[in-house]
């Protein structure tokens, strides 16, 4: 049984806290009291630093290697930090889905395919919450970051038409997060300085505003606990001055229970219970980020991972463990919050979604289909009543709620939950086989983070311009995908502006330090 928290332990707990804001430059002087000194404010001869680079990369995942690289490649002296012991990121364990418009593998099928039609698929699906120009300005750098992947030799074992996309355009790789960034670390192998275990607390700036820096912690040794970022001291303080700009792609904050409570309390519960969030994924340098006057935007949206492709469950029936529908099976933005309010309704037994024979062949990710088949958690039945019975679901109210889903079908309107049912062709959970799986969200990526603007510019809250000489790229961004993201877009996302905040920092008037 987990211990009652005392009122001296907090105390305590809220003392050390504020003992790590003020040791790593969070908290304004202000607060620190009137005796307290700016050590890293003012001029930037006033600050000392113990190295310099021209570009500072923060974090070594996929958005971070391709900002590196593209740094590099113009002739600068790039560091690359990685706060964990390991590098890669949440790139590292991902499959690569990568939605490439004018790809060579669509040329060779003959399919048509533009920047401008995949906007409109992006703009439909994102239901208008992300920003159109960063749309825009992903889609247009597609074919640039295609190029820099073939010029690695990656190549690609499927063109899929997923749901969502117009046109079948998204490439995968098995094991793909590895391979590319594997392959991309090797280049960069001796090019540039690559360290782990540094950790950046915060972003230095000179008495104009021009980032000029990064104060960090060498020898840093991650807890990967959800309150890392409160509690941990580890580490050398060291501060590292950058002569044209630091990139901040450090990530998201998936693996930060508090921050994500602070938005909405179940899915802060959904972060414990998330095992495929990595665990250098918390809220710490956004936070920085924040106080130094950062602009914030799409912190509440989240993105949950599934067995299946989540716009995939449209061609099924999705029912709590009661047997009662539950969702729009075509809105993926609302299954996490519906399936975790279901399995804490009813005991913890998680809702399940039941296809047909019919909704199993229409299903669009084949390969993932293929794969959760394999690995047991999508399972056959021969009837309705087997399947209510391996779930223990009352077959009774099963039956009701499949009949009531049949007369919503040939009605062609869904009163109730609002499902566009004209594209089903026939899945209605009609057609024995039928297969189940169990929807359990996995939270593992977070949409929101700082507003950039093209150039991959950070932009400040209170004026809406840019900091000079600060750029960030990949999971650190909110703002790109909107309500909803499709298949490949996360790797299409970190890929280009990757690319656009490497060009930048690498193209900005170099600054005196020291």
């Amino acid at each position: 049984m987990k211990e009652k928290t005392t009122r001296l332990e907090l105390l305590k707990q809220g003392a050390m806290a504020f003992a790590v804001l003020a040791v790593g430059g969070l908290l304004p002087i202000s607060v620190l009291g009137k005796t307290a000194k700016k050590t890293v404010k003012g001029s930037s001869s006033k600050i000392k630093f113990d190295e310099v680079f021209d570009v500072i990369v923060v974090g070594s995942g996929l958005a971070g290697s391709v900002a590196a690289m593209t740094a590099v490649e113009k002739g600068n002296k790039v560091l690359i930090a990685e706060k964990m012991e390991y590098l890669g990121g949440s790139s590292i364990n991902q499959e690569f889905h990568f939605s490439c418009p004018g790809s060579a593998e669509q040329k060779q099928k003959g399919i048509k395919d533009s920047p401008e039609i995949l906007i409109k698929d992006l703009q439909k699906v994102g239901e208008n919450y992300g920003a159109p120009e960063l749309i825009k300005e992903m889609a247009k750098n597609s074919p640039r970051f295609y190029q820099l992947l073939s010029k690695l030799g990656i190549t690609f074992e499927q063109l899929k038409p997923l749901r969502g996309h117009s046109v079948p355009r998204t490439l995968w790789l098995a094991d793909g997060g590895k391979k590319v960034l594997e392959k991309m670390h090797t280049y960069l192998n001796g090019k540039c300085e690559i360290r782990k275990q540094v950790k950046v607390d915060e972003v230095l700036t000179d008495a104009n505003g021009r980032v000029i820096g990064v104060k960090v912690r060498e020898q840093y040794v991650s807890s990967k606990t959800h309150d890392d970022d409160l509690i941990n001291r580890s580490g050398v303080f060291k501060v590292y001055g950058a002569t044209k700009g630091i990139i901040l792609a450090n990530g998201g904050f998936a693996h930060d229970k508090a921050f994500i409570s602070g938005e909405a309390n179940y899915f802060g519960k959904l972060s414990e219970l998330s095992g495929s969030a990595h665990p250098g994924s918390t809220a710490g340098l956004l936070k920085a980020m924040i106080v130094k006057g950062a602009h914030p935007v799409n912190t509440s949206l989240y993105h949950f991972a599934y067995p299946l492709y989540e716009r995939d469950f449209y061609y099924g029936l999705m029912v709590d463990a009661a047997g009662s529908r539950i969702a729009d099976e075509g809105n993926p933005n609302k299954f996490g919050r519906i399936a975790f309010k279901s399995k804490n309704k009813l005991g913890g037994k998680s809702p399940i979604c039941v296809f047909d024979k019919t909704g199993f062949e229409l299903i669009s990710d084949k390969q993932r289909r293929d794969a959760a088949v394999q690995a047991g958690s999508l399972q056959q039945f021969a009837s309705i009543e087997e399947l209510s019975s391996a779930y223990s679901i009352p077959v009774v109210a099963l039956a009701k709620t499949i009949a009531d889903y049949h007369q919503t079908i040939d009605s062609k309107k869904d009163e109730v939950f609002m499902k566009m049912v004209g594209e089903l062709n026939g899945a209605a959970v009609k057609n024995a086989p039928f297969y189940v799986i169990k929807v359990e969200p996995e939270l593992n990526y977070t949409t929101g983070g700082l507003r950039i603007d093209p150039k991959a510019r950070v932009l400040k809250m209170a004026t809406g311009k840019p900091f000079k000489g600060l750029f960030a790229a990949g999971e650190a961004v909110g703002g790109v995908h909107g309500a909803q993201i499709i298949e490949g877009m996360c790797t299409l996302d970190c890929g280009t502006f990757g690319m656009i905040a490497g060009e930048q920092a690498a193209a900005m008037e170099a600054v005196k330090l020291n």
